[in-house]
């Protein structure tokens, strides 16, 4: 069976899309292939798998397709990202989806089709779902597809106040999907010259949430410069402790298979 992560943040600037790219090339040095899908209309992972969608097939396609279709159509529109992650393919967006998140309302199940698309996934053991930065019917849509949940999220007081909307957003996705399990908040971005993103951090464990032991994604001018150049984190820059967190990120998830 496909573990389905949806990576999931209602803010913008986390590293959704970083975590999403990273982690699959770090699953794939762990021997694991899998899927990467672009739910976000800002297509920031199919911009930086350097995936050309002009007059492609896209999310958008699968999303406004007729029920029955969507299975297919989201099994056509797959493309291989072996320079970025080997044994990875990814299912690319546009800014077209924009207009798919304006007509889902419509549709008579809007929050399942996203589930109805993933009916018949290729035999892969992972695929992983960068959402958009908001708690829409995109997100949504993701929530209740997805087995288990990443959350991004940079250490700031902004994080302390939305994170509990986001909480809220995922129980009310437990009731189309009682067994959505949370793995765990990602602190990004971490700055540990500086003494508020310690204070902040310290402040999400004593709220008991779930942060991924161990894992903590720093701020880095390596990491940053290689999604420019197409390549992840572990390729452009193996020793960089970012490449680091990325190993022990899917190390971790890995190390649950069989939990």
């Amino acid at each position: 069976m496909t573990r389905i992560i949806a990576i999931v943040s209602q803010k913008g600037g986390t590293g959704k899309s970083t975590t999403a790219f990273n982690l699959a090339a770090a699953l794939s040095a762990e021997g694991r292939a899998g899927l990467l899908i672009d739910l976000d209309p800002q297509a920031s992972l199919t911009n930086v798998c350097k995936i050309p969608v002009e007059d492609a097939v896209t999310m958008a396609d699968v999303l406004t397709a007729e029920p029955d279709q969507r299975a297919a159509t989201f099994n056509r529109i797959l493309v291989e990202v072996e320079h970025l992650a080997p044994g990875w393919r990814l299912a690319p967006s546009d800014i077209t989806l924009s207009r798919a998140e304006r007509i889902l309302p419509g549709d008579p199940f809007p929050s399942l089709v996203l589930r109805d698309a993933l009916q018949n996934l290729p035999g892969v053991p992972y695929c992983l779902i960068d959402c958009p930065p908001s708690l829409g019917i995109l997100t949504l849509n993701a929530l209740v597809a997805a087995n288990e949940l990443l959350i991004p999220t940079q250490p700031e007081g902004m994080a302390l106040r939305a994170l509990p909307v986001l909480f809220e957003t995922i129980e009310i996705a437990r009731r189309a999907n009682p067994t959505l399990s949370v793995l765990g908040l990602i602190p990004t971005f971490v700055d540990n010259r500086t003494a508020h993103h310690k204070e902040i951090i310290l402040a999400m464990r004593k709220k008991r949430w779930p942060l991924i032991p161990h894992v903590l994604v720093s701020r880095s001018i390596r990491a940053a410069e290689a999604p420019a150049l197409g390549r992840s984190i572990l390729d452009y820059a193996p020793d960089n402790p970012v490449a680091l967190a990325y190993k022990q990120l899917a190390a971790f998830i890995v190390n649950q298979e069989d939990s």
